[in-house]
C-alpha cells in the first residue's frame, strides 16, 4: 500500500489522481477501491479508457457503460455509486461530462490520467472548484524499502543496509517498475522510455511543440542544472551559438510545459521579509533522481545533488499531507537549501551536504544556517548528510546533524546529551 493519506470527500466533489506517468496512479485507484473506502465492490465501476476495445472512447461510451451497470443492478440505484475513470484525457469533453454525472447521479467520481492532459490547475478550472486532488509520485525511500522487502534499523548492520539501499534508490529513483526490475540495463532502458514518453506525449503532442531539438536540449540542460538555477537567457545565447533561432518566450513556455507535465519541480527564492520572490531564477529538480542517471550523471561524482534532489522530492510528498506547508530556498549573505514554512511562518531550515568531515565544508553549511536564522528568525536548524549524526551549538543555537537515510525513514538518531 502506498503511504499516501486519503480521505474521501463528504460533499459532491470529484477526486483527481494526478502525477507523472508510471508513478502508480492506476494502482492507487485500485487501492482506494480495495482498502481505502468501506464500500461494496458491486457499488463501484472502474473504466479503463485506454482499453483497446474502446478505440477512441467517447462520452457516449461511458454513458452506455453506466446505463448497463444500472440495468444489471437496478436495486442499487438508491445507493451511492463509485465511478473510476482511468485515463480520462482520452475522452473529448470529459470536464463537462464529469460535472453532469455528479449532478444527475448519487455518485462519487474518481478521475486519473497522464499529466499531459490532467494537471491540477486545469482540473480546478474545468470542474469549477468541484474537485480535490491527490498527487502520486514515484516511491518514497520508505516505500522503496517496503517494495524490496527490506527492513533497516539503527544497528551497525541495519545502517549498512540502509546506505546500500539508499545508493540504489538515489541512482535509479522510485518509479515502481524500475524499483522492481533486477537488471541494471533494463532499469536504464525503462527510465529512457519514461523520459521519451513524457517528452513526446506530455509536451510535444499536447502543446504542439515544433522545435523538438530545442525541447530536448532544454530538458537536458535542466537536468544538468539540478539543485541549481538555470538562466534561460544564457540558454538562449547558447542556442544562437549553435545556429538555432527561436523566440525567447518559446523557451520560457517549454520550461513551463516540462514543469506542468511533472517532469520537474521548482523551488522559489524567499527573501528576508518571508515573501517569495516570483521574479528571478528558481532552483529546479527532476521528478525522479533516475532522470539524472538517464542523463549520464554519475552518482559518486554528484552525490550532493542527488541527495538534495531526493530531499526536495520527499518534501513535496510531505506537503500533500500538510496543505499549509511551503518549500523555498533562501539566498542572501549565505544560502539555505530548503526553507520550510507553514501559514507564512518559517519553521525549519535544512542544508544538504554529502560529506561533513572537511572542516571548511562544515563551516560553510553551518554559516548558511546561522545567516538564515538571523534573517528568517527560525531556530530549527538541520543538516542532512551521508553518515554523521550529532548536535553542535553555534551562537547559542543547536544544529542537528542527521544522516539522510534516517530522516527519510523516520528512524531518528538518539537524543544527544
Amino acid at each position: 500500500m502506498r503511504e499516501i493519506s486519503f480521505e474521501g470527500p463528504t460533499t459532491r466533489k470529484a477526486v483527481a489522481i494526478i502525477g507523472p506517468r508510471r508513478a502508480g496512479k492506476s494502482f492507487f485507484m485500485y487501492d482506494i477501491i480495495s482498502n481505502r473506502l468501506s464500500i461494496n465492490i458491486e457499488n463501484s465501476l472502474f473504466i479503463n479508457l485506454e482499453d483497446h476495445r474502446f478505440g477512441i472512447p467517447t462520452i457516449e461510451d461511458i454513458e452506455f457503460l453506466i446505463s448497463t451497470y444500472m440495468g444489471l443492478h437496478p436495486k442499487k440505484r438508491a445507493d451511492r455509486m463509485y465511478l473510476f475513470l482511468d485515463e480520462i484525457q482520452n475522452v473529448e469533453g470529459w470536464e463537462r461530462f464529469v460535472r453532469s454525472i455528479m449532478d444527475r447521479y448519487n455518485v462519487m467520481v474518481f478521475i486519473s490520467g497522464s499529466s499531459s492532459k490532467l494537471l491540477s490547475k486545469e482540473i480546478a478550472t474545468s470542474l469549477r472548484g468541484r474537485s480535490i486532488s491527490y498527487l502520486v509520485m514515484p516511491y518514497s525511500f520508505r516505500e522503496f524499502l517496503t517494495a524490496k522487502g527490506t527492513r533497516v534499523s539503527r544497528s551497525p548492520q541495519g545502517k549498512s543496509l540502509a546506505h546500500q539501499n539508499l545508493r540504489e534508490y538515489l541512482k535509479y529513483g522510485g518509479f515502481p517498475d524500475v524499483v522492481m526490475e533486477e537488471s541494471e540495463m533494463n532499469k536504464r532502458k525503462t527510465l529512457r522510455g519514461y523520459v521519451e514518453v513524457m517528452l513526446f506525449r506530455d509536451v510535444v503532442e499536447r502543446h504542439g511543440v515544433k522545435h523538438i531539438k530545442v525541447l530536448k536540449l532544454l530538458m537536458g540542460q535542466m537536468i544538468v542544472s539540478t539543485a541549481n538555477s538555470l538562466s534561460l537567457n544564457r540558454f538562449h545565447k547558447f542556442l544562437k551559438s549553435l545556429g538555432i533561432r527561436i523566440d525567447k518566450n518559446s523557451i520560457y513556455d517549454y520550461r513551463e510545459h516540462l514543469v506542468d507535465a511533472f517532469g520537474f519541480l521548482e523551488s522559489k527564492r524567499l527573501d528576508g521579509s518571508y515573501r517569495t520572490i516570483e521574479q528571478g531564477l528558481h532552483k529546479i529538480y527532476p521528478i525522479d533522481t533516475g532522470y539524472m542517471t538517464d542523463r549520464g550523471m554519475d552518482l559518486d561524482s554528484n552525490m550532493g545533488r542527488f541527495m538534495e534532489t531526493c530531499v526536495a522530492l520527499e518534501l513535496k510528498r510531505r506537503m500533500q499531507n500538510e496543505p499549509d506547508m511551503e518549500m523555498n530556498f533562501w539566498r542572501e549573505n549565505g544560502e539555505v537549501d530548503f526553507v520550510i514554512s507553514s501559514n507564512g511562518k518559517v519553521k525549519t531550515l535544512i542544508q544538504v551536504c554529502y560529506d561533513l568531515r572537511n572542516r571548511t565544508t562544515l563551516e560553510r553549511e553551518v554559516n548558511g544556517l546561522i545567516s538564515g536564522f538571523r534573517d528568517l528568525k527560525c531556530d530549527d536548524l538541520l543538516i542532512l548528510n551521508w553518515d554523521q549524526e550529532y548536535k553542535i551549538e553555534v551562537e547559542g543555537r543547536s544544529i542537528r546533524i542527521e544522516p539522510l537515510w534516517s530522516w527519510l525513514t523516520g528512524l531518528k538518531p538518539p537524543a544527544q546529551e
